[in-house]
């Protein structure tokens, strides 16, 4: 639409009844066979846009209006909801063009102006917005939405850094290529970040196929230990990122975190920084590590009520995250298990290879990679329906027989781990498996060398899931406990006398008594005093005691089929309940902690 109007434009813009006088609105009207003209409005609306905005959930409609007063004033350009512009309450004008756009009064004039108004879009563009980004069909094509490729996908902030580039097809395979082989960091760090990177862009079609990747990766290491800047370097397969414009952080909220994450569809993202350094800032990060793992790990948004009382749609996140922390985040058993923590260590990553790795990701050629490799994907797997629903299959199938493959290796070699650890190691292998194959396609290697790095891999991906078995054992709240309590009877903070050498007078510490099968201690006291210690040590035992009682039976440390947990005891002169824990299961759990 143009901005300056000729007569001709106005009398075109507005079908008959409505036609325009000195910039006001009228309607023709007939009394007694007479033409006449009654006045609607001091000023002439319409409508120059039509935005379609698709935020992955829902599309909300929004038109772009303006006009002009009888005065001669151009009012100014309005996004208003389109529902606004379906009523007739016209709350919009005073709020965007002020009162001195009047409205005439009668029962149909505003109805007549909202008919007046709609009658000027008819050759107005349309167009649509995409407020997320990933894979959508579009016209019967599949399309990946990134901003500043052929579809209008707007982001906001750092979110604005996401974007393809498009280089030389062999040297940006080359360059992804080099972000696993380089040696600038261990390959129990690149092999883990190539696969996250590379099985990305499979989301959609995994949960296609109800194996949605539900875990997140976290780099842990002191601060110097680059690993911000190597989640960078990660994430610049996406756009072009560094340590310090990465997009989300954990000064962010979680609410904030969470919605983002839906938007980034099929994309990796980075939330940087777990670094407490209060107490309440450890709550407050914890809660929100806690949150995030969640949401990622479950897939499942929170249900919400609109005003009117039905149903909004759940938006959960839909691509992976990369969180960096200086120390594990305190998020349960349930956290840990969906999460894949990898640690760097001082002196790990190499700087001088680091910064070759970082001069081709500022050149874009990182991000020109994952293009083509979408774009492989789309020719090579999405061609025809049928070609989809094949891909869908084989997906489930991989998924399936890599995860049982998983389950044989944990069970063979007795490791006890969670349901969900055979799902990570499966996942990492799918994402390998397709960043090699792609490799492969681009003649950096070939089919021989990819299967020895698969093989190569599995080894490694074996080795982690069962590092992570044991941090979530260790995690348990009667693990914990069993460990803290061998620390401080180690350490003589706590104190355990012989039950048959009793006596009245008890040392200070005092927690119970032993004999050679078995600790009695007095659950109340034994209970505080590890609680205190885990404060003391910058950690959080947030167990109560009767909570502790029923994971200690759950874990076997005492009698599971008894009514009550804790047993009557007669020790000299006295009858009191104790909890009954044995020496050698204590003695060997400790064992085991101390050595992760």
């Amino acid at each position: 639409m143009k901005d300056h109007l000729s007569d001709r434009d106005i009398a075109a813009l507005y079908p008959h009844p409505y036609k325009v006088d000195g910039y006001s609105l009228f309607i023709t009207q007939y009394k007694n066979g007479a033409e006449t003209y009654k006045k609607l409005c001091n000023f002439m609306p319409y409508i120059v846009e039509e935005d379609a905005i698709d935020d992955g959930a829902e599309i909300a409609r929004y038109v772009m209006v303006t006009g002009i007063h009888e005065d001669g004033t151009r009012l100014p350009k309005t996004r208003i909801p389109a529902s606004d512009i379906a009523g007739t309450t016209f709350n919009w004008l005073i709020e965007n063009w002020g009162a001195k756009c009047n409205i005439e009064p009668g029962r149909n004039v505003k109805d007549n102006i909202r008919h007046a108004l709609q009658s000027t879009a008819a050759n107005v563009p349309c167009r649509t917005i995409y407020k997320h980004f990933g894979w959508k069909k579009i016209n019967g094509q599949w399309e990946f939405l990134i901003p500043g490729k052929t579809f209008d996908v707007q982001a906001e902030g750092k979110l604005k850094n996401y974007r393809f580039e498009e280089k030389d097809a062999e040297l940006s395979a080359r360059a992804s290529f080099d972000f696993l082989f380089s040696q600038y960091a261990p390959n129990a760090l690149t092999y883990p970040l190539m696969a996250y990177i590379y099985l990305t862009p499979l989301n959609h079609f995994l949960k296609e196929a109800r194996c949605e990747p539900k875990t997140t990766l976290c780099l842990i290491g002191k601060t110097g230990t680059k690993k911000s800047t190597l989640a960078a370097l990660a994430l610049s397969h996406y756009g072009r990122f560094t340590n310090v414009d990465l997009p989300l952080s954990f000064r962010d909220t979680a609410n904030s975190i969470i919605k983002t994450a839906f938007m980034l569809k099929d994309v990796l993202t980075v939330i940087d920084d777990f670094h407490p350094s209060t107490k309440t800032e450890e709550l407050s990060m914890n809660t929100t590590a806690q949150m995030i793992t969640r949401a990622y790990g479950d897939r499942v948004g929170r249900s919400r009520l609109r005003s009117d009382s039905s149903l909004m749609v759940a938006r959960p996140p839909q691509g992976n995250a990369i969180i960096t922390a200086e120390q594990s985040p305190d998020i349960s058993e349930s956290g840990l298990a969906r999460t894949i923590q990898l640690e760097i260590k001082e002196g790990d990553i190499k700087l001088n290879l680091l910064s070759e790795m970082q001069i081709k990701a500022d050149q874009g050629l990182l991000s020109s990679a994952m293009h083509n490799y979408i774009q492989w994907i789309k020719g090579k797997f999405l061609v025809s329906d049928e070609a989809h629903k094949k891909f869908i299959e084989n997906l489930s199938k991989r998924f399936k027989k890599s995860r049982q493959h998983y389950i044989s290796i944990l069970s063979e070699c007795g490791t006890e781990y969670h349901a969900r650890l055979p799902e990570v190691g499966a996942w990492l292998d799918l994402g390998l498996l397709f960043a090699f194959h792609y490799f492969m396609d681009m003649n950096l290697i070939d089919e021989g060398m990819g299967e020895s790095h698969m093989e190569y891999a599995d080894e490694l991906i074996t080795e982690l899931i069962i590092k992570q078995a044991t941090f979530i054992r260790n995690d348990r709240p009667s693990i914990m406990f069993i460990a803290k309590l061998g620390s401080l009877i180690g350490s003589g903070k706590a104190k355990v006398i012989a039950k048959d050498n009793w006596n009245n007078d008890k040392p200070i510490g005092f927690i119970g008594y032993e004999d050679h099968e078995n600790y009695y201690l007095i659950t109340d006291v034994v209970h505080s005093m590890v609680k205190r210690l885990c404060e003391e040590q910058g950690e959080v035992f947030s167990t109560s005691a009767k909570s502790l009682l029923k994971h200690l039976s759950e874990d076997g440390y005492i009698d599971a089929n008894a009514a009550v947990r804790t047993k009557v005891v007669r020790i000299g002169e006295t009858t009191r309940r104790y909890l009954v824990l044995g020496k050698t299961q204590v003695e060997s759990t400790f064992e085991r902690a101390q050595h992760v």
